[in-house]
Parts: C-alpha cells; structure tokens; sequence
C-alpha cells in the first residue's frame, strides 16, 4: 500500500507541474490518431508487385476486382472525350443580317452629296461617299447581299470557343428541336470568315473599280457577321458527368474460397489489384459492422504508447526541452506536420522514397542534438510506418535514411555541408531500393519511379530543412545549428566590443571556448552551442572591465568588500546584454548558469582578513545565477572555472595539470555546482581527458594570464 501510495503522490505531482505540456501531448495524440486512413484495412499493405508472398491468399469473401485509381482516372477521361461539345445555333442572326443591311443602304440612298446621312446602325467610315451616285450604292447593295447570303449559311464559331475544340473531331449543334453532327473542320473561324468577306467580295465588287464602295463593303460585312453557335457548358457538362458516372469502377470478380496468389508465388500486377481489393473489401465490411469506432479508439491507444515513450524520454533525459512549452510546441507541431505528410504520402501512393523521416532527422539534429534525433526520429518513423499500413519496407527506408540524414548534420560547421546531406541521403535511398529489390529477385520493378522520387526527396530535404528552421525561430524563438555558426565567430559584434573593452578577457574567452568545444566534442555534446556559450558567458565584463584582474596587470586589488558586488554584477549585466542583442535564450541561460550559484570563496578569505569585525555576509559573495542544466552549461562552467585555475599557473607538465583540472571538477561535484546537468561518471571523465589534452596544447602554445 505504502508503494502504491508513493506512486500516486508522485504521480499527482507530475500532473500538476507539467500539466500544459500534458495537455499538449495529448491534443497531439488525437490529432495523430486521426492520421490513420479510415476505412482502410492495413492487411496486406505491406505486399507490392515483385515480392514473393510467404503465404498463400485466398479470397475469405466475394468482392469485385476494383480498377486502380489511375484505370478509373484513364477510364473516365476516355469517355469523357467521347462526349461531343453542345453548341447553340442562333437562327434570328440570318432576319437580323438582312434587315440591318436593308435598313443601312435604305438610309444611304436618301443621302444626297449636300445632306449628311441620318445615324446609321452600323459604326461606317463613310469617307468618300459623296463619290457614289444612286446606281452605285444599288449595285453595292445587291452585291453585299449575295456574299451576306453565301456566309451566313455556315457555322461561325469564336475564337475561345475554337480554342476549346482543340481535341475534338466533331460537335452537336442544336437548332430548335434539331440536333445534327457536325464536323469541326467544317466550321469558321472569325479570322477565316474575314478571309472568306475579302475573297468573295473581290470577285462580286472588284476593289480596283469601286475602291470607296469595296471598303464600305468590308467594314459592312465584317460588323454584320458574328459567331451564329454558342457553346453550351451546362448541358455539355450534364451529359460528361452521366457518362462518367457510367464508367465502372470494377473490372472483375472473386468468388470466396477463390486461390488468388500462393505462397512463394510472386506477386503480378493482376494478383495485386485482387489483393487490393480485398482489403479494401475488408476494411468496408468492418466499417458497416460498427467496428470503426473501436478501430479508432485503438490507433489512439497505439498513439499514445509512442507518445509516451517520447514523453518519458524528454522528461528523464532532456527536461530542459521537456519544461520548456515553446520548444515542446515547436516540437510537436514538427511530428504532426511530418505524420501529415506520410498520411498523404499514403494516400496518394508517392512511394516510400518520399518519406518526410530524413527531414525529421535533420531537424532535430540543428534544433537540439543528435541522441535526441536518434531517438524520437526512429519512435516517429514507427508511428509513420503504422500510419503507412504497417508496410516493412517503408518503416526500413525511412530509419535508415533518417539516421543517415541526422549522422551527416551532427557536426555542422557551414550551409555547405547541407549538400552532403543531399548526396549520402541519396546514396542511402539507392542502397536501399538496390537492398530490396534484389531482396525480391527483381530490378525492374519502378526502380526508375523510385530512383527519380529519391533524388527529388534527398534535394528538397536541406532546402525544407532551412525554410522550416527560420520559421521555427521567427515564430517560436527555436535556436538551430546553422545560427550557432554566427555567434561561435569572434567576429560578431558583442564580442569585438567585448575585445576592445576587456582585452584580457577576450584572450581568456577565447581559450576557454577551445577548451568547452574540446570537452563538447569529448562527450558527444553540442560542440556549436558549447563555444557560443563560453564566448558570451563573460559578456558583461565589457561593462566594467577593469575590475577583473585579466584586464589590470600589475595593478592592485581593491578592497574585496568593493570587488565583490562588481565582479557578482557581470553576470546579471551579460543576461541583459544579451537580451538587448536578441541573442538565443539558450545563450542567455548559459550566462546565468556559468558560475552557477557558487560563492567568490577567495574574496570571502580576503574580506575576512581586511574586515576588522570579521563580519562578512556570505550572500554578498554569492554569484546571483542558477545551476547549470544541460551538459552544455556544465562544460562552459567547468571550462571557465578550469581555464581559470590552470592558466594562471605556470605549469606545464600533464601530471600537474591533470591533477589540478581533477581537483577543479571534483569541487564542483561535491558542491553541488552540478546537480542539475544530467552529466554522468563517464561524462566527467570524458570532459577531464578533453580538458587536460586541450591545457597541454594551450600551455605549449603561449602562456597567459586570467583572473577572477
């Protein structure tokens, strides 16, 4: 009981801490339980064209043989084309013709050479009209007639509505309660009737003889005649869709109890639409049987159980991330927009070659490190390999390419190394599709398909990958890799600032980032954070530089009663230097943690001995930070607190400096200093060895000084 009791308070507590980032976790968990396809049966998922099955098939139910989804696409567009367009014939445009042009030259005879004609129904330039008597507009009149007649029989069709017939050979024009096919190489276009208008003009009204008149004419001619079919979308389209719905969707059938592939047969294109089909057949018969609900309950348990090996991991082995609700919503909604994508990945059939898994590994590599990559891409590429149907192959290529994309961007020291991801993420998909395919005693099976998707998978991955980061850090402040490169150069202006203000602690900075990214290194750390720490831990010494003996050589200490407060101010001034600067709150955290809360143990020895009273408040002399809390912090601690006691000394032989880096470490253990940086035995023996190397190489280079 007493157990069970513990449990439950700790349990509670649990809760009650974390309960924001619970809440998340599980909004997260029915979003991805609601990934799975519904009504999709997952069996036989895993089988494709050129396998050999392991066991023999039969049908345990009728079903139709269901044509593919590309067939039924081909299918539909067949019939589809076979539908003629359906045009409208305009029959009062032949009356509207004649009474028009009537109407027109009935006015222009009334015209004398001293009266203006009355407006005329059409826009005519009626330059050199005066040069026409009565007889000549008669004689233009019959003529236009004539030509009018001969054209307006035909079928004249717009230039949009030609443009649709491109893949046509024939129309429907209906004309009243008439419907007649007619061939569209016999129909007119607008720019072939205004070659028709001149050609038949030409040879009733010569131009050479009646030049005023034959321009008259064309302009006439041209306004007159317009498109006599109309396309009729509507009715068009009524009658494609009742075809297409027409078109069968199945292409055979299974009788139950029927063989359909035995064991170690392999699988042809036929055997896979019936294996298809029976799947599909399946997962509708448990979607009718009121199955569906307990199918999704139980995706939501299987999504919970990743979920929580995820959860457990974070809290035990990465609580930073873990407490930290803007890195965990970051994180989340990363996993769930990856799972999108293996959903329509699935869905439309791309193929395992798409996978979004690589583009997992490389995110998490940039943005934490890569045992946290390592971990939670391969929980996620099982969680997507379910979501997948549970397909073998898919859940192979999309952990090994994604181990390969993590392990080629966990020492990133420039964009450029992003192509090597692009060509040992391409090269791990063909040793892949090589693997399985021989695997399968085939080659030939959409190898080039699946080559081509892979290539377009492994460029779009860092390109992804860098758009995705810069979004992350807009939106939810997430420091990556690629923008630790600019702030571990000592080039960067806080720390060219810091050069000239400070330039003992400059020097001192520099070689204590040698040593922090030697131990990184050592430990499988992150090498890029670790330097950009201890580059901007004493940031805030630029503000007051010459209280720190690094920078006053051969000058004498003031009263530790007065040294205390300066040197203690550094850290909190660093913190706000680097908040003003905007620079990355993991950098900000590592200002505060590099002292952690240790006290000026020195300056108290001094105090006491200058103070007459002896009454010394241990508070004044203790740093106002906080623990470190990664293995980050702690090397930059450690490194500062090393560089510090080792450089100042003139020693240089591997015993000494090796006992003096144990004696720093050790102090920093027993006090406490490093109680929450998750850093193990073996860690600190790695971070020593790191150390002593990197002190022997410094002290063989040039000597230096450093101070408090």
């Amino acid at each position: 009981m007493a157990w069970i009791k513990n449990c439950w308070h700790t349990g509670s507590a649990f809760i009650r801490e974390n309960y924001l980032q619970l809440i998340l976790l599980l909004v997260f968990s029915l979003l991805v339980s609601l990934l799975y396809p519904a009504g999709r049966s997952f069996k036989y998922t895993d089988l494709h064209v050129g396998d050999v099955s392991q066991v023999a098939i039969k049908a345990p139910v009728d079903f139709e043989v269901l044509k593919s989804q590309d067939q039924i696409r081909r299918d539909r567009e067949a019939v589809r084309m076979t539908i003629n367009p359906i045009f409208n014939a305009q029959d009062t445009l032949a009356n509207y013709y004649r009474g028009t042009l009537e109407q027109m030259f009935n006015r222009l005879e009334d015209t004398t050479a001293t009266v203006a004609p009355t407006r005329l129904p059409l826009d005519i330039d009626l330059t050199g009209l005066e040069t026409m008597d009565l007889d000549g507009l008669i004689h233009l009149r019959q003529q236009l007639q004539r030509v009018l007649n001969a054209l307006a029989g035909q079928f004249i069709i717009s230039t949009t509505d030609m443009a649709r017939l491109e893949d046509y050979q024939q129309i429907n024009v209906v004309r009243g309660a008439i419907e007649r096919i007619v061939p569209t190489t016999s129909l007119v276009s607008m720019e072939d009737l205004y070659s028709q208008i001149l050609e038949r003009l030409e040879k009733q009204y010569q131009q050479l003889e009646h030049p005023v008149g034959f321009r008259i004419g064309i302009e006439t001619l041209r306004q007159l005649l317009q498109p006599n079919i109309y396309y009729n979308s509507a009715e068009t389209e009524r009658l494609v869709i009742e075809a297409v719905n027409r078109v069968p969707i199945a292409r055979g059938f299974v009788q139950s109890g029927e063989l359909i592939v035995d064991r170690h047969e392999r699988i042809t294109p036929e055997a896979m639409s019936k294996i298809r089909s029976l799947g599909l057949k399946l997962a509708s018969r448990q979607q009718y049987s009121g199955n569906e609900d307990w199918s999704l309950l139980g995706r939501l348990l299987l999504t919970l159980i990743f979920v929580g090996l995820m959860t457990v991991y974070l809290y035990t082995s990465r609580p930073l991330i873990f407490s930290n609700l803007r890195y965990m919503s970051a994180l989340l909604i990363v996993l769930l927009l990856i799972l999108a994508v293996v959903r329509m990945e699935f869905s439309f059939d791309l193929g395992v070659y798409a996978t979004p898994i690589p583009l997992l590994g490389v995110l998490l590599t940039l943005v934490f490190d890569l045992r946290v990559a390592l971990f939670l891409l391969t929980l996620m590429a099982l969680l997507a390999g379910s979501i997948y149907g549970n397909d073998f192959t898919y859940l192979l290529v999309a952990i090994f390419s994604g181990v390969v994309a993590a392990w080629t961007v966990r020492s990133l020291q420039r964009r450029s190394r992003l192509l090597a991801t692009t060509l040992a993420l391409l090269l791990a998909f063909i040793i892949a599709n090589i693997g399985l395919n021989l695997a399968n005693f085939t080659m030939t099976r959409e190898v080039e398909q699946e080559l081509l998707t892979a290539v377009i998978n492994s460029i779009a991955t860092p390109i992804l990958a860098l758009l995705l980061l810069w979004l992350l850090r807009l939106i939810f402040g997430v420091t990556s890799d690629l923008q630790l490169l600019k702030l571990g150069r000592l080039d960067h202006p806080l720390l060219r600032k810091l050069a000239l203000a400070a330039p003992g602690t400059f020097q001192r900075t520099i070689k204590v980032g040698k040593l922090a990214e030697a131990a990184a290194l050592g430990i499988g750390a992150n090498p890029l954070l670790t330097r950009a720490g201890a580059y901007f831990r004493d940031l805030g010494k630029t503000l007051s530089a010459e209280s720190f003996k690094e920078n006053r050589i051969d000058q004498p200490d003031p009263p530790a009663i007065e040294l205390a407060p300066v040197i203690r101010k550094h850290l909190l001034a660093g913190v706000s230097m680097a908040r003003q600067n905007h620079l990355p709150g993991v950098i900000v955290d590592m200002i505060r943690q590099h002292h952690g809360i240790a006290c000026l143990d020195h300056l108290v020895v001094r105090a006491r001995t200058e103070s007459a009273d002896n009454e010394i408040h241990l508070t004044e002399f203790r740093y106002p930070g906080e623990l470190p809390q990664t293995a980050e912090s702690s090397i930059v601690m450690l490194a500062d607190s090393v560089g510090g006691a080792v450089l100042r000394q003139q020693m240089t032989s591997i015993e000494e400096i090796e006992q003096l880096v144990d004696i720093v470490i050790q102090d920093k253990v027993s006090s406490g200093q490093l109680d929450g940086s998750l850093l193990s035995i073996r860690d600190l023996r790695g971070i020593r060895d790191a150390f002593v190397t990197a002190l022997v190489e410094i002290k063989k280079a040039k000597p230096t000084t450093t101070g408090n």
